[in-house]
């Protein structure tokens, strides 16, 4: 099955119901994946399914392994986010795009995206641990245990990354999953606006509508702090529709 690259720039403007999918669309999605029953009908179901169940960014999919799942017999899913991962910063010396990269590629040539000169990683300035503690895992359902359980059975015994490809380390890259993902969002009709960050806002309005809890807003999405509570809070339809049920009852009409 192939993919249509989308190379749209600029972003386009987004509504606020634009920014994240609700549960009854990412099911739509996860229906014309099954339904299209491609060669990675599999792959791109668990992509879609474990982007929306986790929370994650789509840099954060790409780097989906088995080391993430090694806690999960005891229910737990320990997701090393992004943010987390210790970086250097590094300056392109052709074309002097900088970027920040992954501190355990110090020392390494490192290819730029924008021109393909590849210069080595300087290492950081100051010693970092590599594997940083792990934080509280994300509170998931149950049949998402059972999903990582089958998922894993499927893989090779000798297969590391959940998703594997073309990248220098082997797994698949964040670019493919979003022509991936902008496949089936066009192929179930949805707006080709949506990209796959939709999933991530997606979950938070959930936990946020499910539970009005910013602390395990924030512990699902591996958040810092409880600020991006404030972001989810606008998105919500549900709070939204609340806010204008409460004016429309204590409000008197003031027509001329």
């Amino acid at each position: 099955m192939t993919y249509k690259k989308n190379f749209a720039r600029p972003k386009p403007e987004k509504s606020y119901d634009e920014m994240f999918l609700t549960r009854a669309q990412v099911r739509q999605l996860l229906d014309c994946v099954k339904a299209q029953a491609g060669k990675f009908a599999r792959r791109d179901h668990a992509l879609i399914f474990f982007g929306f169940h986790l929370g994650l960014r789509v840099g954060e999919t790409a780097l989906l392994s088995r080391e993430t799942f090694r806690h999960l017999d005891d229910g737990m899913l320990y997701v090393r986010r992004l943010k987390s991962i210790p970086r250097v910063p590094f300056q392109c010396k052709t074309c002097g795009r900088r970027v920040n990269v992954s501190a355990d590629k110090a020392g390494e040539n490192f290819s730029c995206c924008r021109c393909g000169a590849s210069s080595p990683v300087p290492h950081p300035a100051r010693k970092i641990d590599p594997n940083p503690p792990e934080k509280m895992p994300p509170v998931v359902e149950a049949h998402v245990i059972d999903y990582a359980h089958e998922y894993l059975s499927h893989m090779r015994p000798d297969q590391n990354w959940l998703f594997e490809g073309g990248t220098e380390d082997g797994h698949i890259s964040p670019e493919h999953i979003r022509r991936i993902f902008a496949h089936y969002v066009l192929a179930c009709g949805l707006s080709a606006k949506y990209s796959p960050h939709a999933l991530r806002h997606g979950r938070g309005v959930f936990i946020l509508e499910s539970f009005n809890d910013p602390v395990m807003l924030r512990d699902s999405l591996g958040q810092k702090s409880l600020r991006a509570s404030e972001f989810y809070m606008r998105l919500s339809p549900s709070r939204r529709e609340q806010y204008r049920s409460v004016l429309d009852k204590q409000s008197e009409p003031m027509a001329f």
